[in-house]
């Protein structure tokens, strides 16, 4: 580039060096959907002489999407086009919890625990006994309850649980029920 002041006449050279080679054009990393839940896909903002293509034909600059599969995003302008793709792969997702009517803390590996699998979106687990006593709570730890209260070894019955957990749209919950013992 130079610059020529006309007074003067005095003249100044100088470079600028673009990389258009480089991708700047990202939608974001592979993401995880759930079942029911709707995700909302970005190629960025609307900048006059800039336009926008969607692998499912779509010209907007957002979609939103009900499903799996693979999305990709083309952006063009005066520069030319970029394009970038996305994962949305599923993931179980606990948007109704539900829990076993029973389980048997025998040590057998076999329902050994209430319930069985850690569920991540369980924010807090407590058992009540028919007097209702609490004799588990799950504060400190997100795994279940292996029929047990202070070390020692309940007897088989009826128990009250109310769980405190996180829905796959991010909404808090309540779940309370009651399951037998058996041993």
């Amino acid at each position: 580039m130079t610059v020529k002041d006309l007074q003067t006449q005095c003249e100044n050279h100088d470079s600028v060096y673009f990389d258009l080679t480089k991708d700047s054009f990202k939608i974001g990393p592979d993401l995880f959907l759930c079942d029911g839940q709707t995700l909302d896909l970005s190629a960025g903002k609307i900048i006059n002489g800039t336009s926008f293509l969607w692998s499912n034909g779509s010209k907007l600059p957002d979609i939103k999407i009900k499903k799996v599969g693979v999305y990709w995003a083309q952006k063009s302008n005066s520069c030319g086009f970029f394009r970038d793709s996305i994962e949305i792969l599923r993931k179980e997702c606990f948007c109704t919890l539900s829990m076993p009517n029973a389980f048997s803390p025998n040590a057998n590996a076999i329902n050994d625990y209430f319930p069985e699998k850690q569920i991540d979106t369980i924010i807090n687990m407590q058992i009540f006994n028919r007097w209702g006593e609490m004799i588990f709570d799950n504060k400190a730890t997100n795994l279940g309850w292996d029929g047990s209260h202070n070390n020692e070894i309940v007897q088989e019955g009826i128990y009250l649980y109310l769980i405190k957990y996180r829905d796959c749209f991010g909404i808090m919950r309540y779940l309370r029920g009651t399951f037998t013992l058996l041993r």
